[in-house]
């Protein structure tokens, strides 16, 4: 059942409340939380393609992640997250920079466990907006989807594998649709007419989405090898603002 990219997916409905009783967020906390999970997505990412190259440090992907070659994934961590430049500071040292590695040994190994224990097959990536209903097809009783085929990163110093789009093959020219019934559909559509002047959403109707993903080095001979391979296992779908209120999943 599968072929060169895609694998079958499920879809499940999951809407059964009234969306009039949905209470999404403001701008003001929608804005705040975009934020923090730039930061959450980054993180997740971070971590898993640091134990993807623990596994596979030989992988191109690996040997690009980090631009500098004296520092490793842990210590660039160690910048990012955790507001700590002293590695980073000191990686043109070699004197300076062991006599720093030994007294942060601890820190290194806390992070490299938290690699590891974050794992590199059941990844995180919350977004809002990035996928949104095209339109509701009243004779197949489903709520038409449009899906986006990129992961977006914050730019990360010193790694290649941040700061630029992923492509994820599975969503290139993917149209899922969601089984609805009109009444449930047309509860879908007076919450976004009820938000649009609060949230200034004009005509569009964005989606909460959040996508379980796996993380892989490329095949061999790839064009790319530089880029991680991102596999979806399940996109959830929230109506816009609210992320307890679902409206429907895919499973790949």
């Amino acid at each position: 059942m599968k072929n060169s990219f895609f694998t079958p997916f499920i879809i499940t409905l999951l809407l059964v409340v009234s969306c009039k009783d949905a209470s999404p967020q403001s701008r003001e906390e929608i804005k705040e939380a975009k934020k923090a999970l730039e930061l959450k997505n980054l993180e997740q990412f971070f971590l898993g393609a640091t134990k993807l190259c623990l596994d596979s440090p030989e992988a191109q992907c690996c040997k690009s992640f980090v631009f500098s070659p004296y520092i490793n994934p842990m210590e660039v961590y160690l910048n990012v997250f955790e507001n700590n430049r002293t590695i980073f500071d000191n990686q043109n040292n070699p004197f300076k920079l062991k006599e720093i590695r030994e007294d942060m040994k601890g820190k290194i190994a806390k992070i490299r466990d938290k690699a590891i224990a974050t794992g590199s097959d059941n990844l995180v990536y919350e977004v809002y907006g990035e996928w949104s209903i095209d339109a509701y097809d009243f004779d197949k009783e489903q709520l038409k989807i449009n899906s986006y085929y990129t992961f977006h990163f914050k730019a990360l110093p010193m790694s290649f594998g941040s700061g630029k789009p992923l492509k994820i093959q599975e969503f290139v020219n993917y149209r899922p649709s969601i089984s609805m019934s009109a009444n449930e559909a047309e509860k879908v559509f007076d919450y976004y007419e009820g938000i649009k002047e609060k949230l200034m959403l004009g005509p569009t109707k964005p989606l909460n989405t959040r996508i379980t993903y796996s993380l892989h080095k490329p095949e061999p001979r790839s064009r790319r090898p530089d880029d991680f391979i991102i596999k979806p296992k399940k996109v959830e779908l929230f109506l816009y603002g609210s992320w307890s209120d679902k409206i429907g999943e895919f499973t790949f």
